[in-house]
């Protein structure tokens, strides 16, 4: 353990923490100037500029800030890479229970997409089930809007809720959901809520190839674009046209073809499937 500068030390970038609570950061900022830090922070280098990076400890990090210190004890540990640095924040988070579904459905969303992880391998190395962990991604998918009712508790974190709700077009999925957090409702009387909304939404029937156009809109397009082509020359990806006429295929031998919307399809595995391997090229 030695003493840091707290000037060279930045916060851990994969931190799914969103929210800090200040009372609660007070709090802990009274209890190291009375009593001192019981516990170093852990950091690592961050690269060769001479600086580091949190990898556990941030609330005693900024609780060093608001009392004014300029430096902070903390133990270095080796280089990792960002889905080390990300896991560690995520299952020290996890292990104090103290982050939203919406927060763990951010990390959980950047262990899948950004590092190929899938939700069984992410629930073994959170310690979290499977299904927390599809439901959390599938908050996370939502609007600010709702995921915000959603981290704050005021919609239930039931998966028949989020399902129902994210078959609901965003212009009444939005609105309602900021109705139903008002009221903090139940289970059975959110559904209900959501089910009465749904029989007014008149779905428009999906053109072409419709697996293909729901998972192309599930693409998150802030990430850096590659050819598919040079996937494809290395093997790891299917020549592009192969992957369109299969899927036209599969969609047209659907036995709900003929009734193809983003309410009857989205929940298809075969829209998933398409969604991550077309997010690798992001086409």
């Amino acid at each position: 353990m030695s003493v840091f500068p707290l000037h060279l030390i930045s916060p851990n970038p994969n931190q799914p923490r969103e929210d800090f609570d200040q009372d609660a950061l007070a709090n802990l900022a009274a209890s190291i100037q009375e009593r001192g830090m019981l516990q170093p922070i852990l950091i690592e280098p961050d690269g060769d500029t001479g600086r580091y990076i949190i990898i556990a400890g941030e609330r005693r990090y900024r609780a060093h800030q608001l009392l004014g210190l300029e430096t902070i004890e903390a133990i270095v540990r080796p280089n990792n890479d960002s889905k080390g640095r990300l896991t560690d924040a995520l299952v020290e988070n996890i292990q104090r229970a103290d982050m939203n579904i919406v927060e763990k459905g951010k990390a959980y969303t950047l262990l899948r997409d950004d590092h190929g992880m899938s939700s069984r391998q992410i629930s073994r190395i959170v310690g979290e089930s499977e299904n927390h962990v599809v439901l959390a991604i599938k908050v996370y998918s939502l609007e600010p809007e709702v995921r915000a009712e959603m981290a704050n508790g005021n919609i239930p974190h039931n998966v028949k809720v989020v399902d129902a709700l994210i078959k609901l077009p965003p212009e009444v999925r939005i609105p309602l959901s900021l109705e139903l957090g008002k009221h903090k409702l139940r289970v059975n009387t959110c559904l209900k809520a959501i089910e009465k909304a749904g029989e007014h939404v008149i779905e428009k029937p999906i053109k072409g190839i419709p697996a293909l156009t729901l998972a192309a809109a599930k693409i998150d397009t802030t990430q850096p674009r590659t050819a598919w082509d040079v996937f494809e020359l290395a093997g790891r990806l299917p020549p592009w046209g192969a992957l369109v006429k299969s899927a036209r295929n599969t969609c047209d031998a659907c036995a709900l073809r003929s009734q193809a919307s983003a309410q009857n399809c989205d929940s298809c595995t075969l829209v998933e499937f398409l969604r991550r391997i077309m997010q690798e090229a992001h086409v």
